[in-house]
């Protein structure tokens, strides 16, 4: 019936309301009007539904309480912990650069926030429920684990860069894609050249925050983790 309402609303030229007249004038029920709300120029289609768990890359559903994960976390970013506290320290007591290749340690802050901006699109849906309290405690730290893991690494390893351009030497002098510069002039043409990216990609996030859903945005998580498995190969 909906098949031959459309045949006969073609032959009417598109006209909707003449093809129902049609139709009823041959003893026939016209189909639905929101079978043809795409010729009525206007949605009449109700906003779909949230997709279920198994439609989206989103976390949508939370995970129960598990304490072995929550303990290898913790493990894992006291591990991060131990690891960046040297390099502080040896940046500031011995007060230089030396040791520290400013290239990798750009790529490591760039890769870092991609990572970051990957779970945090990803568990958005999930951060909303922490947020709204709609998840109990122990659930909410489980669900997030990854999250915390990887928003650690960023906020301990990004300063590294910048702390290691401050002691980069303002009287050595080396050229870098033909144009000779000191040392520390580079090493702010680098922090900019990695920091505005960052800030670039960061941006849309804003977006979703203010739309609050992740599901718009699965293809920008996509695009953010494969930065992330370019940068890290």
């Amino acid at each position: 019936m909906v098949h031959a309402n459309f045949l006969e609303s073609l032959y009417y030229g598109g006209d909707v309301a003449a093809a129902a007249t049609a139709t009823s004038a041959l003893g026939q029920s016209p189909a639905p009007s929101y079978a043809y709300g795409a010729s009525l120029g206007a949605s009449a289609y109700p906003p779909p539904p949230p997709p279920s768990a198994d439609d989206t890359h989103c976390f949508v559903e939370t995970h129960d309480a598990w304490r072995g994960a929550e303990v290898l976390t913790i493990l894992a970013i006291l591990a991060i912990v131990a690891g960046a506290i040297p390099q502080y320290i040896k940046l500031i007591v011995l007060a230089t650069d030396k040791g520290n290749s400013l290239t990798a340690l750009a790529l490591l802050n760039v890769s870092a926030v991609t990572a970051t901006l990957n779970i945090f699109i990803l568990h958005y849906e999930q951060i909303k429920q922490c947020v709204r309290g709609d998840m109990g405690f122990d659930d909410c730290n489980t669900s997030l684990l990854t999250f915390y893991y990887t928003a650690t690494w960023t906020i301990l390893w990004f300063p590294v860069y910048t702390l290691a351009a401050r002691y980069c030497s303002d009287e050595e002098t080396e050229e870098v894609c033909g144009a000779t510069r000191t040392r520390r002039q580079n090493a702010r043409i680098g922090f900019w050249a990695h920091v505005i990216p960052c800030v670039g990609l960061a941006a849309p996030v804003v977006g979703m925050v203010l739309r609050g859903n992740c599901y718009e945005y699965e293809v920008r998580s996509s695009h953010t983790g494969s930065h992330t498995t370019a940068l890290a190969w």
